[in-house]
């Protein structure tokens, strides 16, 4: 199930920003404004997070102390106090953001997302964040597919696009650029969905 929310409610008394901020949605659901448009979305099932924490147990103790990973937020945007934001599964920032008051970073601060394709909604993670995250200025986005086994690495973000993409699939070993001391994450453990 996604619920998307594409025209401003008739009224100057909200921004959507405000109004994203006043859903009343049930516990786990995670709401994001991208591309205008308001996007609620389901928990995802538990493979996602197996795969999230499985990236994360790899990044932890590999990053220096000035940056840390997180799956449980901060938001990113590229303005903190107006428009798009968004929730990614994985996000490494530096440490310091973490000991702020503010739910969101700014993207120029953002080293490196990831999504893990979610059941309910594909499209988001695979159409729409790439171009969102290139345009944002985020240096590496990791989009890994439960659904195929495929991983996609998108680095070099200019003008909306990202020019270098490295395709890999479960199994493979994934080598992350310099900027992120070129980490070699193990997929092995990845657990693929059910096929229905």
């Amino acid at each position: 199930m996604l619920v998307e929310l594409q025209e401003k409610p008739d009224t100057d008394e909200y921004t959507m920003r405000e109004v994203a901020e006043r859903l009343d949605v049930p516990e786990g659901f995670r709401v994001e404004i991208l591309g205008g448009s308001i996007i609620v979305s389901p928990p995802p099932v538990p493979k996602h997070y197996v795969i999230a924490n499985e990236i994360y147990d790899q990044l932890r103790p590999a990053l220096t102390r000035d940056r840390r990973p997180s799956t449980n937020g901060p938001g990113v945007a590229p303005d903190v106090d107006q428009g798009d934001y968004a929730i990614p599964d994985l996000v490494v920032v530096p440490t310091a953001r973490f000991y702020e008051d503010e739910g969101l970073v700014p993207a120029a601060d953002v080293d490196f997302v990831m999504e893990v394709v979610s059941t309910g909604n594909p499209r988001k993670d695979i159409l729409l964040l790439p171009e969102i995250y290139a345009e944002w200025g985020i240096p590496v986005y990791l989009l890994v597919d439960p659904r195929t086994g495929h991983i996609t690495l998108f680095t070099e973000p200019e003008e909306g696009v990202y020019l270098r993409r490295k395709n890999f699939r479960f199994g493979d070993e994934v080598r992350l650029p310099k900027s992120l001391d070129s980490i070699l994450l193990s997929t092995e453990e990845f657990p693929q969905y059910s096929r229905r």
